[in-house]
């Protein structure tokens, strides 16, 4: 994992960091976990949040994305009645613990984990807090709430305290990912999980940079066969980006999230 991070993922050093070690240490040898271990992966949409995640499942387990131990909820599209939250809160508790009995070993996703409906917040909340059942497992957490803050104030790093990115380490962001503030779109989020500290790591996934969206442009000529894409190319489709501030025009609105849209032809 820690090999394709940092061959694959740009601009993101610091997401790199902590979720190698968080994995790293929860299912080493020597690991004697208390509890399962909860991540909260925060940042606009095309900041990376869901790229990490697939190169975690791919390389956690030999079947990558197709292990029976890799379990994704999307919370907008599998809780969106409201009408089915007992439903839901059955079916997910009987699930997670089908798959924990089969292996303790389990990678848990929820995806925009924002609308997650309270009450199986609640059932989560009891499966992650020191559960001895539970404790191998692993949960993720991806949502853009918090993302424009985590935004603003890495531009004000750059601008005003004149840090560069690679200098950057969680300790910039933690004063600001620990407020609750920061979870005023996401309250029942924080009051089920953050305010009764079960999230062990937040991780921040910083703006992405026009440099770190040109490379995402370069790997998917590549993933189309084009090995030596010419830079006018390149130019072009960098050009089609929305960039922000726009004054400034620093960071990709939508990060690398619409390149693999774009109509890359042929550079011959």
């Amino acid at each position: 994992l820690e090999d394709i991070l940092q061959k694959r993922l740009y601009g993101q050093h610091l997401v790199q960091d902590i979720v190698v070690n968080a994995i790293r240490s929860h299912w080493s040898n020597n690991s004697k976990p208390q509890k399962a271990l909860a991540l909260s992966l925060r940042g606009t949409p095309g900041s990376g949040k869901t790229y990490v995640t697939n190169f975690i499942k791919e390389n956690l387990y030999a079947s990558g994305h197709k292990s029976n131990f890799v379990n994704h909820f999307n919370a907008r599209n599998d809780f969106a009645s409201k009408k089915n939250i007992d439903e839901y809160e059955e079916d997910i508790h009987m699930k997670i613990e089908r798959k924990v009995t089969q292996c303790p070993k389990q990678l848990f996703i929820f995806d925009e984990s924002d609308l997650i409906p309270p009450q199986l917040l609640d059932k989560l909340k009891f499966m992650i807090d020191y559960n001895v059942d539970y404790t191998q497992s692993i949960f993720i957490f991806l949502s853009h709430i918090g993302g424009e803050l985590i935004n603003d104030h890495y531009f004000y790093l750059l601008k005003e305290a004149n840090k560069t990115r690679e200098d950057l380490k969680l300790a910039d962001f933690y004063t600001l990912i620990s407020k609750e503030a920061f979870f005023k779109e996401d309250n029942d989020f924080y009051n089920s999980l953050v305010k009764t500290f079960l999230i062990d790591h937040y991780v921040p996934f910083l703006p992405m940079e026009r440099r770190h969206v040109r490379q995402c442009i370069v790997d998917e000529f590549l993933r189309r066969n084009i090995m030596n894409p010419k830079e006018e190319y390149i130019n072009k489709i960098l050009e089609i980006v929305q960039w922000v501030p726009l004054n400034e025009k620093v960071f990709s609105r939508s990060g690398c999230k619409q390149i693999s849209q774009q109509n890359i032809g042929s550079t011959s």
